[in-house]
């Protein structure tokens, strides 16, 4: 055989491999959210520079480059020990742009901020694939606030009206108004309504995962889905990523109708 042959062989063989290894099923995640843009499906994580994943189909998902390479000065600055491990980020697309809003703290701490990057696309080859970062949102300090500035999630009303959900332990879940372009907060954060404190399951864990966690609900062609992560007694506790068809009973109560 001709070595020169040979040798484009192997290296097609690896790069091959090398490809089938980028793409990868049941994922390692930590509080996942998910969009879709055109045909793929986006993900984003809690991790180093906030983990983001690409998918087709839901089901093979590629590894992309985290969102930040470095932490943001004003994060470092803002909170002492963060090192850039960054928390449950929120994925949104308004007037031309995707929003990531995105978790600034250290465990068992409400010293923490919510900051915000935006990008023309997610698609991670095209030219424009940018994120810029907008800095602090919203801040909670320790020993004046009664609640904890981390876990957001965007919502709007029936008109249209940005709010900021958010919280975590202390007084529970918070709401802040946004302003009309969702950079910046419209009113103060002094006594901020309680939207809830206490649970009700809509799952649990089982012989299967010790537990399930930090969920967001997406909505693909006129179908629910639940994202979260699971810890999995079958792999040593490790947190996976699920998706579940959601559905509403009739008083509008969410519920996975296969668990």
């Amino acid at each position: 055989m001709n070595s020169k042959f040979y040798y484009v062989c192997l290296f097609l063989l690896a790069a091959i491999n090398v490809k089938a290894q980028q793409i990868r099923t049941n994922i390692f995640v930590h509080d996942p959210v998910m969009i879709r843009q055109d045909s793929i499906y986006y993900l984003f994580g809690t991790g180093k520079g906030i983990a983001m994943w690409s998918s087709k189909d839901m089901l093979n998902w590629k590894q992309e480059k985290q969102v930040f390479a470095k932490p943001p000065q004003w994060a470092i600055d803002s909170v002492n020990g963060y090192n850039g491990h960054t928390w449950a980020p929120d994925i949104s697309y308004y007037n031309g742009q995707y929003y990531l809003f995105y978790s600034v703290s250290t465990f068992g701490k409400n010293s923490s901020c919510i900051g915000l990057a935006t990008n023309k696309t997610l698609h991670t080859e095209d030219s424009n694939y940018h994120w810029m970062d907008h800095g602090k949102i919203i801040q909670s300090v320790s020993g004046k606030t009664n609640w904890n500035a981390i876990d957001p999630n965007l919502i709007t009303d029936d008109n249209g009206k940005p709010y900021l959900a958010f919280g975590s332990f202390w007084d529970g879940l918070k709401l802040v108004k946004l302003n009309a372009n969702r950079l910046s907060i419209a009113e103060s954060t002094d006594n901020l309504p309680t939207i809830a404190s206490r649970k009700s399951i809509v799952l649990a864990g089982d012989k299967n995962w010790y537990g399930v966690g930090h969920n967001a609900v997406c909505t693909f062609d006129e179908i629910d889905y639940l994202v979260f992560h699971g810890y999995d007694a079958g792999d040593n506790g490790k947190a996976k990523l699920r998706i579940e068809k959601l559905t509403w009973d009739k008083n509008g109560w969410p519920s996975l109708p296969n668990n």
